[in-house]
């Protein structure tokens, strides 16, 4: 069974995630790393259809991320099933080999998404913390 039962689903909890890690020194360096002043990164995902795209806010400081469709012109496009999507939060799934697996599908210069991925390890476990707090611990069985 699917994970994410619908696109609002897809934006409550993974939006609820994204803001908790906006703000954090992780954040920071994803700029830094993407040397980004437009979008970072829009993720589109399949079952269901959704789509998050992560540009640098105003402050240059953080992440702000706009959630369905955009007229923002991302640098890169990882396309992946939503499932994939919160197994590699849940620090189930390594990118480079989803996107060797063609679990990830990447459209753009991979290479900088490889580099800002080991500044998401301290993510995963708010991705966690978020999932208990809104009560859907049974999505946290494989971890």
């Amino acid at each position: 069974m699917a994970v994410f039962q619908s696109e609002q689903e897809v934006y409550e909890l993974l939006g609820e995630f994204f803001e908790k890690v906006k703000n954090s020194p992780a954040a920071k360096e994803v700029i830094k790393v993407a040397e980004a002043n437009g979008a970072i990164v829009t993720f589109k995902f399949t079952e269901p259809t959704s789509s998050i795209t992560w540009k640098a806010a105003e402050d240059g400081e953080s992440i702000e991320a706009v959630y369905g469709e955009s007229d923002v012109q991302p640098e890169l496009i990882l396309e992946m099933a939503a499932d994939v999507a919160h197994q590699f939060w849940l620090g189930e799934v390594d990118l480079a080999r989803a996107v060797a697996r063609q679990q990830i599908k990447a459209t753009g210069p991979l290479s900088k998404a490889l580099m800002v991925a080991p500044h998401l390890d301290s993510w995963k476990e708010v991705y966690k913390r978020v999932l208990k707090e809104k009560g859907r611990e049974d999505l946290l069985v494989n971890s």
